[in-house]
């Protein structure tokens, strides 16, 4: 779902695999799906092929050869790439994040030729011995993977949804403390309360925790009860805007863009 933190534990995951990886040998790139969409479903798949092939080449020494690729229609000549950069570079590997995977063209997923080679062409990238692929989306990830999740059956899926009472409170209690442990002190039913509003949500529990430090810095008081939250709830929603809600009824609605 949107705003529970997708794109901020992905890119915390990269992080932690490159300081795990103490020979230096292991490379991130995070591509934003709007930074390469165009009206044109092929022009954006072009722009993606591009966007790799040039995070693909910064790590290979200039002297290796590469042929020249054209990404018009198809991804298939990164897999020749990828090919040539293990045989150039055995110990190197390529993680490519593609986020708002969710946002791609219909004609990118909905059956047809361009969809059908599309996914075939990320699986056979992701079957390299030196790239994975992480691709991040909504609520309208299943819908796309209904049509052609098939090709994709190696990836493993991880859902990300609200905090659990039951399972997740330690990690809740933590999301909310951690940011200001030497500076606010949060009394156990104040964090209850605020899950109480938030339903575990960490966007709107981020919002309300904002809320909730601002007053406390302007009143002075370190000490936070249900009472300090409960002020803090006319403010903080009367500050927010329909887009920070429109993704509960907009998204997650499995239809074609048109009838959606």
């Amino acid at each position: 779902q949107k705003r529970v933190g997708k794109t901020s534990l992905a890119l915390a995951a990269a992080e932690t695999a490159v300081a795990r990886t103490t020979d230096s040998n292991l490379e991130t790139k995070y591509i934003l799906w709007g930074a390469i969409a165009s009206e044109d479903p092929r022009a954006s798949l072009r722009a993606l092929g591009e966007t790799i092939e040039r995070f693909i080449l910064a790590f290979i020494p200039r002297s290796v050869e590469f042929p020249k690729a054209d990404y018009t229609g198809s991804l298939a000549p990164l897999i020749r790439i990828a090919e040539i950069a293990y045989q150039a570079e055995k110990e190197k590997k390529f993680v490519i994040t593609i986020d708002e995977f969710d946002e791609i063209h219909q004609e990118l997923y909905l059956q047809g030729n361009l969809a059908d080679t599309f996914f075939a062409n990320i699986r056979a990238l992701s079957a390299t011995k030196n790239v994975t692929i992480n691709l991040i989306g909504g609520e309208n990830m299943p819908f796309i993977m209904e049509r052609q999740g098939q090709k994709l059956n190696k990836f493993t899926r991880s859902n990300l949804s609200y905090f659990a009472r039951d399972t997740e409170w330690e990690d809740f209690k933590k999301l909310i403390r951690s940011p200001v442990i030497d500076t606010i002190s949060w009394h156990e039913d104040a964090i209850s309360e605020i899950f109480n509003i938030t339903n575990g949500n960490p966007y709107f529990t981020k919002i309300l925790c904002g809320t909730v430090l601002r007053n406390a810095v302007e009143g002075r008081d370190a000490d936070v009860t249900a009472r300090e939250v409960k002020d803090a709830i006319g403010m903080a929603v009367s500050s927010l805007d329909a887009n920070s809600f429109v993704h509960l009824w907009q998204d997650g609605i499995f239809k074609p863009a048109a009838e959606r």
